[in-house]
């Protein structure tokens, strides 16, 4: 949706941005993924690709060229191509992998959306399937005029 014009609504579920920011912060990530950079090595990757955001939204990602590879598939790359464009973002309150700050990082990178936040974890998000389906029929339909 960040790249095709032609998708009209989206839904995002329990997503954020910042990729790096997400692991640095995460509860479950770093120990798993054996992270190893220094606050200082973080923090410059950070602000690298704060600049490369700025970058894209004045150039458009395909005019700039990212100093990570990783920034080309981060959500928070497209968030800009985001904005005011129907979309919905579900997410759980108690999600261990993806900390809350970034989903909240992400959700103003796209100027706001409408997100609702279940009371759940990673394992626990589709025990709320039913309640889920209807927003998403409700975004679609809205959308849509159906």
């Amino acid at each position: 949706m960040g790249i095709d014009k032609r998708i009209k609504a989206g839904v995002l579920l329990v997503t954020a941005g910042n990729l790096e920011k997400i692991v640095w912060l995460s509860k479950a990530l770093p120990k798993e993924w054996g992270y190893s950079r220094t606050e200082a090595e973080f923090n410059s990757r950070q602000s690298r690709y704060a600049k490369y955001l700025d970058e894209v939204a004045e150039k458009g990602f395909e005019n700039v060229s990212p100093t990570e590879k990783g920034f080309l598939n981060d959500p928070m790359t497209f968030a800009y191509y985001l904005r005011k464009r129907p979309i919905l973002m579900i997410n759980g309150l108690w999600y261990e992998v993806i900390p809350r700050q970034c989903t909240l990082d992400f959700w103003e990178a796209c100027d706001k959306p409408a997100i609702t936040w279940f009371p759940s974890g990673h394992a626990t998000i589709w025990l709320w399937y039913p309640l889920i389906y209807r927003k998403i029929l409700h975004l679609l339909r809205s959308t849509f005029g159906l």
